[in-house]
């Protein structure tokens, strides 16, 4: 007969345990139409109130969470977004052929990587309830998307053909933050 005294879990348990505690474990827990309720409320105290509603909407998961697990989905989108963009720079870099260019996208490409690393560790520090250093994480990740947008208009003037999508995810950065401060709050 086994030893019950010593229990160990798979590491698939244990990630799925931890996103049942973000999704259940709240002062608020929210469902159907509370939980757009909930979102709108959320998104009115953020910076831009229709790209929050609009980027939490988009996930089907946000009219069941709460703050946590609105910042997880947030974080999570800038995860995709930045996945996106690397694809996208990667057809750029086969399409251009200007040297200004080219160096600028190579410094994105490495610029959206180290992106998508802060966006996870945002996830993992969020979890631990370290907020400064989710603080941190998503900071960097946007210092990191607006060095990309001003590499290419420091050197020749040129505009960046990834304007947009440093937009974008400056936006999901900002949402982050936003969310981050109210779930933060005494």
């Amino acid at each position: 007969m086994p030893n019950m005294s010593t229990v160990s879990y798979s590491p698939a348990i244990m990630c799925i345990l931890f996103f049942l505690a973000f999704f259940s474990a709240s002062s608020v827990h929210v469902n159907g139409e509370e939980g757009i309720e909930f979102i709108k409320k959320t998104c009115n105290q953020t910076l831009d109130y229709s790209f929050c509603l609009t980027t939490l909407q988009a996930d089907n998961r946000s009219s069941h969470a709460n703050l946590t697990g609105l910042d997880v989905i947030a974080m999570e989108m800038g995860v995709k977004n930045a996945t996106s963009t690397l694809s996208y720079i990667s057809k750029l870099l086969k399409q251009k052929t200007d040297p200004y260019t080219k160096a600028c996208l190579k410094d994105c490409n490495e610029l959206y990587s180290s992106s998508i690393d802060s966006f996870k560790s945002g996830i993992e520090n969020l979890g631990a309830k370290r907020y400064d250093d989710v603080n941190v994480d998503i900071s960097a990740a946007m210092t990191n998307v607006d060095t990309c947008e001003t590499g290419f208009t420091d050197g020749n003037g040129g505009a960046s053909p990834l304007t947009k999508q440093n937009q974008n995810l400056m936006n999901i950065g900002s949402l982050t933050l936003a969310i981050l401060k109210l779930i933060a709050e005494p």
